[in-house]
């Protein structure tokens, strides 16, 4: 058994991905337990929102995120040793779309975040009266506002079957 690898870095790899380079021939299997390269489809549940799918690609040591709706980019400014953001676009109704991939553990700590808009309705008042010396309320009014909500979460992970 060999001993684990002292030196492990993470860096940019183009568009998609996030490459992890082991200074050591070989290497360790990675932490999270995962022994072989593969597709990884994940899913997660956003509440209101529609569920967010797509996968998580291991090749080589190398990490690439792709969602079903919309694309995903390495944020070039988010320095992290122990994670990597991609942000996203044109994912259905979730804005500001990211995915935390942690480089140790990708597939048991990765999260995501979000926000989403939604309309609410709430009650104000029209009309003030005073009476006995006291302002008061003696009209309302119903208006819709819209809100911003902001969702987050844990990725869950399947390996995804080989083709034949």
């Amino acid at each position: 058994m060999r001993a684990p690898c002292p030196t492990r870095r993470w860096a940019p790899l183009g568009r998609w991905g996030v490459a992890f380079l082991i200074a050591c021939a070989g290497g360790p299997p990675p932490a999270s337990g995962i022994t072989d390269d593969g597709i990884y489809d994940f899913t997660a549940s956003t509440g209101e929102a529609t569920p967010l799918r797509g996968s998580l690609t291991i090749l080589a040591g190398a990490l690439s995120l792709q969602p079903e709706i919309g694309t995903c980019r390495v944020d070039q400014a988010f320095a992290s040793a122990e994670r990597s953001r991609f942000l996203c676009d044109n994912t259905s109704d979730i804005e500001r779309l990211a995915f935390l991939i942690d480089h140790r553990f990708p597939l048991t700590r990765s999260t995501w975040a979000g926000s989403l808009r939604q309309k609410r309705t709430r009650t104000v008042c029209a009309q003030y009266a005073t009476q006995n010396g006291r302002q008061v309320c003696v009209q309302t009014r119903t208006e819709t506002v819209e809100v911003t909500v902001p969702l987050s979460g844990r990725l869950t992970f399947r390996p995804r079957p080989a083709s034949h």
